[in-house]
């Protein structure tokens, strides 16, 4: 995802601002319409759509900077929910007390569309929105702070040779510059420098507290003391490691902490029918770089989650159509969606109800307006959580790759849906070359090195929306979704060109490691099983041929 400027973003988030205020009237006169109906008739139906809209009102209004006119339409929210189901009306001491609330929200919309106008006249530009100081990272940004210099740039090479992006820093100072400029995916952090031998540490802590989305950090040291390991894991550290350094430990801890495997932003789901609070969520949550897709409409949210696959739910209660508690069972009835956490978020402030949310499948309850910052912390961590449990059951363990079972359930999804689309789709099967040689020449470890790095190859070199998998052993599999078999042939090819002249270094020996390829495509097979058949057939001639190439059967 690109970054984003911090300007941009308070310009996109002023301009969602002022589209509210402009539909602000229309919201106010839709509320008046339906009191007027109601007095003139008590109806369920009536009931319902007025709670829905002032409800909404009163999470929207204060997340657009007019937070008394938000507890206005809170108070309302309160008494309206006590009659949406019942056909008994109110008494009319209520309904004078509805009637009061109506028209001061009334006079409060006729103020800020005034005042908004006049700022816009008077200075050209458009109204202020204070918004959370968030900046978005660049992928596998890693910052590398150590005074040592030349044992700095050799370990930062090496980290390099795996795919990242090091930038090394010999002291606190031009770090602290750094950081609040670009902001790194991950920091490797001596401990000792002149300044103190926690200093490391301190400049740490203080850059955790000023932060809403907790950074990884890698710390390096000298010693391995319980003292100062305790002081790294207080200040925010997420591992420790001594020295001298071993690089594949240091390259799998970042591996883990960046989710190598696996760093595609978070995938957010919001559901709301306010178009204009769901985009202000979206903006803020985009800017801290997670996808975020918006349903308004809670009937269509089926089809979404096929093709959105979301890592986690932002969801109202109250919308039109059904409520989220009954969206969210709904949801839950699809074993496929039982750990897929549903945060709702709401005006609702009864304990009741949110316990009723939480029952019916929610994972926890945010209450609107809430702070950026929280939004986004809270949303990351329960995401970050969703996504390693599903790694943990659908990914395989050294190679952090879909395991076997789960590769086979998304061929059969990616097959659909080339059906469906009429789409190319291609499906790859990579064998290591003679990897029996490489373990008993070299031991399982340095074998399953060679495993992990090919893993890591091909995570790098292939397209984001590609699918890799551990079919089992040193076999590998890759699903290319709008690929045809040629376009695949191409890709891959120059993967293992390039593959075949890399240098594994071991003690004084160096090694070479080649992999054959089959290739199989929904243009020549009718379903995912003969696809699979037809590329395992093509990996076995591309092994007769001699191995090191790659095979497409007719």
């Amino acid at each position: 995802m690109p970054k984003q400027s911090v300007n941009s973003i308070e310009d996109k988030l002023r301009g969602l601002r002022n589209s509210y205020i402009q539909h602000l009237p229309g919201k106010i006169k839709d509320i008046q319409k339906l009191w007027n109906s109601l007095c003139n008739g008590w109806q369920h139906e009536t009931i319902d759509e007025l709670h829905r809209i002032v409800h909404s009102l009163a999470g929207s209004a204060g997340t657009f900077g007019f937070a008394q006119m938000g507890e206005i339409a809170r108070s309302a929210d309160n008494i309206l929910k006590n009659y949406r189901d019942t056909e008994i009306p109110p008494h009319n001491s209520v309904k004078d007390e509805l009637e009061d609330i109506f028209e001061k929200l009334s006079s409060f919309c006729n103020s800020i569309t005034k005042q908004a106008e006049e700022v816009i006249d008077s200075t050209g530009l458009d109204v202020t929105h204070k918004t959370a100081n968030i900046t978005s990272t660049v992928k596998n940004r890693i910052f590398l702070v150590d005074d040592d210099n030349e044992s700095a740039s050799e370990l930062a090479l090496q980290i390099e040779q795996f795919g990242y992006d090091v930038t090394v820093f010999n002291s606190i100072e031009e770090f602290n510059k750094a950081i609040t400029v670009t902001p790194p995916t991950a920091v490797i952090m001596d401990v000792v420098f002149p300044e103190g031998e926690f200093a490391g540490i301190e400049a740490v802590r203080k850059i955790q507290r000023q932060r809403a989305v907790h950074l990884p950090v890698i710390y390096v040291s000298t010693y391995g003391d319980l003292k100062s390991r305790l002081h790294a894991v207080r200040s925010g550290g997420d591992a420790y490691l001594t020295k001298p350094i071993d690089i594949n430990m240091v390259v799998e801890t970042l591996d883990i902490l960046t989710s190598f495997h696996g760093n595609d932003s978070y995938r957010i789901l919001i559901v709301d029918d306010d178009k204009y609070l769901a985009e202000h969520y979206a903006t803020v949550l985009r800017n801290a770089d997670l996808d975020v897709k918006i349903v308004n409409d809670p009937m269509e949210i089926m089809n979404v989650l096929v093709d959105f696959n979301p890592e986690l739910i932002l969801m109202d209660i109250y919308m039109p159509g059904c409520t989220g508690l009954e969206l969210a069972k709904v949801i839950r009835q699809n074993v496929s969606y039982l750990n897929l956490p549903i945060v709702f978020l709401s005006t609702e402030t009864g304990q009741e109800q949110q316990y009723a949310a939480l029952r019916m499948g929610g994972d926890d309850f945010l209450t609107k307006p809430i702070d950026e910052g929280h939004l986004i912390s809270s949303v990351m961590s329960r995401a970050q959580r969703s996504r390693k449990l599903a790694e943990a059951i659908t990914r395989d363990s050294l190679t952090g790759l879909l395991n076997h079972a789960k590769l086979r359930e998304q061929l059969d999804i990616e097959v659909l849906r080339s059906e469906r689309q009429g789409t190319n789709l291609t499906f790859a099967m990579i064998d290591i070359d003679f990897f029996k040689k490489v373990n008993d020449t070299y031991g399982h470890v340095i074998g399953d090195h060679v495993i992990r790095d090919i893993a890591r190859t091909l995570n790098q070199q292939l397209r984001r929306t590609d699918i890799i998998g551990r079919y089992g052993g040193e076999e590998f599999a890759v699903i290319l979704p709008d690929t045809d078999e040629k376009s695949a042939k191409y890709a891959l090819d120059k993967i293992r060109e390039e593959y075949a002249q890399k240098q594994h270094v071991l003690g004084k020996e160096h090694f070479n490691i080649t992999f054959s390829c089959g290739i199989s495509g929904i243009s020549s097979s009718k379903n995912a099983e003969t696809i699979v058949v037809k590329a395992d057939e093509a990996l076995y001639e591309a092994k007769k041929k001699g191995r090191n190439c790659i095979v497409i059967l007719p």
